[in-house]
C-alpha cells in the first residue's frame, strides 16, 4: 500500500511539473519572457509560488528546460546526419543547410523565448556551453579529420559555424532580414565549406 502510495504522489509530482512547464512556455510565447512571472505561471497551472518552487529554484529553468525537451534532441540529430555525410559536397551542404532553415522555422516560438531569457539570466550560460558541447560530441568524424593537436580548433570551428547559424537564423525566420532564402543559403554555404575544410596538415 505503501509503495502505492508513493508512485501515486511521484506521478501526480511529475505531471504538475509537466503542467508548471507548459504553461510557463505558453505565458512566455504570448506575452515574453521579461513580462512572465512565477506567480503567473503558478496561478495559470493551478499551483502555488511554494509548489512552483518546490520545482524549479528560478524561472530560466524553465527555459533551460524548453532546450533540452523541445531543441536539443532534434538539434543534435542535425548535426550527427552532418557528421555522417563525411566530407560533404556542396550540393549535400546546401541541402543540409536548407533542411536546417527548416528546423529554424518550426521552431520559431522556442528560439524567440531562448534568446529572450539568455540576453537575461546569466545562468543560461552554462546551459548553452553545456547545449554546444553536446553538439561538437556527436560530430566525432568531424573532430578526427583534425587529428588529435588540432582537436580545439575543430571544437572551436564547430561552435563558431553553429552559433553563426543560429543566430544569424533566428533573426532571418523573424523577419529581421528580408535577404531570399536562396541569397542567403548561398553565402552561408560558403561559410560552412570553408569552416568544415581540414587543414591539409590534419592527421586523416
Amino acid at each position: 500500500m505503501a509503495d502505492r502510495v508513493a508512485d501515486l504522489r511521484e506521478t501526480q509530482k511529475a505531471r504538475t511539473r509537466a503542467l508548471l512547464l507548459k504553461n510557463s512556455w505558453a505565458l512566455f510565447a504570448t506575452q515574453g519572457y521579461a513580462k512572465t512571472t512565477v506567480a503567473q505561471i503558478a496561478r495559470v497551472s493551478g499551483a502555488s509560488r511554494a509548489t512552483f518552487y518546490l520545482h524549479f529554484s528560478a524561472k530560466w529553468e524553465t527555459v533551460g528546460e524548453l532546450l533540452q525537451v523541445r531543441l536539443m534532441p532534434e538539434t543534435l540529430d542535425y548535426y550527427r546526419r552532418l557528421d555522417a555525410l563525411g566530407s560533404p559536397s556542396r550540393a549535400e551542404l546546401r541541402t543540409w543547410l536548407d533542411d536546417a532553415l527548416n528546423f529554424y522555422d518550426r521552431h520559431e516560438s522556442e528560439l524567440a523565448i531562448w534568446r529572450q531569457a539568455t540576453a537575461m539570466e546569466p545562468d543560461l550560460a552554462r546551459v548553452q556551453a553545456e547545449g554546444m558541447s553536446a553538439i561538437v560530441q556527436v560530430m566525432p568524424g568531424f573532430l578526427r579529420r583534425f587529428g588529435p593537436d588540432r582537436r580545439d580548433e575543430a571544437r572551436l570551428r564547430v561552435s563558431l559555424l553553429v552559433t553563426q547559424l543560429t543566430d544569424f537564423a533566428i533573426d532571418w525566420t523573424s523577419g529581421h532580414w528580408d535577404f531570399r532564402r536562396d541569397t542567403l543559403l548561398d553565402v552561408l554555404l560558403d561559410f560552412w565549406i570553408a569552416g568544415m575544410r581540414a587543414p591539409v596538415t590534419a592527421h586523416v
